[in-house]
């Protein structure tokens, strides 16, 4: 059981890298260059921002559904969340990634 927990979490975690990359590469970088902030330099940190931000997104999701509310109220998650959020919202606030 607890094996098959960890395959999920894997596979997860990696489809959010996936659809976190997809967006950084097609969204997020016409919306940066579209405020004249240049795309380069740090993709990979946006990148990851973006992934962990969606990968947060969908466990609370589930756990919502699943009426388990363990991981949302720990402190650990909102500091990923929160530090993902800043990781995506810092070229704007700064001008340059």
């Amino acid at each position: 059981m607890r094996k098959k927990m960890y395959i999920r979490a894997i596979i997860e975690l990696a489809l959010c890298l996936i659809v976190g990359w997809l967006l950084t590469t097609t969204m997020l970088k016409n919306i940066y260059e579209s405020e004249g902030i240049s795309y380069g330099g740090h993709e990979g940190v946006v990148w990851l921002g973006v992934s962990l931000l969606l990968f947060c997104l969908y466990t609370a999701v589930r756990q919502i559904f699943q009426k388990r509310n363990t991981l949302i109220k720990s402190a650990m998650f909102w500091i990923v969340v929160v530090f993902s959020l800043y990781i995506i919202v810092a070229p704007f606030i700064k001008g340059h990634m």
